[in-house]
């Protein structure tokens, strides 16, 4: 994930590092506003509400 980050880096290239390490904060941004626009629903627990308390599916 940051080897090209990692590379730059060790090759003293600041700019290169500098670009790289933008390219991939701006992927994990996307992905975060992506996962902010689907509804999250546990797949493996299921909520009771009586107790407050969440439960696994297949136990």
């Amino acid at each position: 994930l940051w080897r090209h980050v990692t590379r730059a880096i060790n090759d003293k290239d600041q700019m290169r590092a500098t670009q790289e390490k933008f390219v991939l904060e701006e992927a994990q941004r996307q992905e975060a506003r992506e996962r902010a626009e689907r509804p999250w629903s546990p797949r493996l627990f299921t909520f009771n509400s009586d107790t407050n308390e969440w439960h696994y599916k297949y136990a």
